[in-house]
């Protein structure tokens, strides 16, 4: 069981623990030959009003007229701990690799707090400050660098089975304003049956100062089905 990672941790109280993975596909032939696979995974053991820890991965591949056009990759490992009912302390180490825009990987240790604004049934709102480094390593070499990021959570009850979140995040390299990374994710899910959702996701990816001949921002969309299992036990 996920809440058990690190030893010496008390786990008593009631133990949430939600498990997604998701899947999608798109194939066209003719005049358009292309296809892509996109998934994600979803891993969170939540002691309510205590701790919790989250692993996360996705992976994104593409290939048109028969050459590859895109290939990204990441994941990432957090654990959170709460401070009574609206503030937490977090840590967390993330991965990226993005092939098209010279990216072989970026691994980002940080460290933060959070306070939840908002955490009801239909609605939350959660708002994060981070510091931590980054480490780059591209065709030109490796880079590090210190590393500021805001975060602003927010998910909406739309209907029963139905869900619209988004999650905005706005990191600086070095404390400097001229390096900026902002990644925005809308997401939609709407249930299919008690283990199966339709997820809807726009993904804009910026970089104020993204490598030569790279683009400076990135739009994705993706369809894919998505199985969730949400587990609740009392310890």
């Amino acid at each position: 069981m996920l809440v058990f990672i690190l030893p010496g941790i008390a786990c008593a109280g009631t133990v949430q623990i939600d498990r997604k993975f998701s899947l999608g596909m798109f194939s066209a032939s003719g005049n358009s030959q292309s296809l892509s696979i996109s998934s994600d995974l979803f891993l969170n053991a939540d002691i309510k009003h205590s701790q919790e820890f989250t692993l996360k991965g996705h992976f994104d591949w593409g290939r048109s007229f028969g050459s590859d056009n895109m290939m990204k990759a990441g994941g990432s490992l957090r654990h959170g701990i709460s401070f009574g009912r609206k503030k937490y302390f977090f840590y967390n180490i993330e991965a990226e690799h993005d092939r098209f825009k010279d990216l072989y990987l970026r691994i980002s240790p940080t460290v933060g707090m959070g306070y939840w604004f908002v955490d009801a049934d239909n609605i939350y709102s959660v708002i994060e400050a981070s510091l931590g480094y980054q480490s780059e390593i591209r065709s030109s070499g490796q880079r590090g660098a210190s590393a500021l990021e805001g975060r602003h959570r927010v998910r909406i009850k739309l209907a029963p089975g139905s869900e619209l979140s988004n999650d905005l995040r706005i990191s600086f390299a070095d404390l400097g304003a001229d390096d900026i990374r902002v990644s925005d994710i809308i997401s939609l899910r709407s249930r299919i049956n008690d283990v199966f959702n339709l997820k809807l996701i726009c993904r804009d990816d910026y970089s104020a100062k993204p490598p030569a001949g790279v683009v400076n921002n990135d739009l994705q969309f993706t369809a894919s089905i998505e199985y969730a299992y949400k587990q609740i036990k009392e310890e």
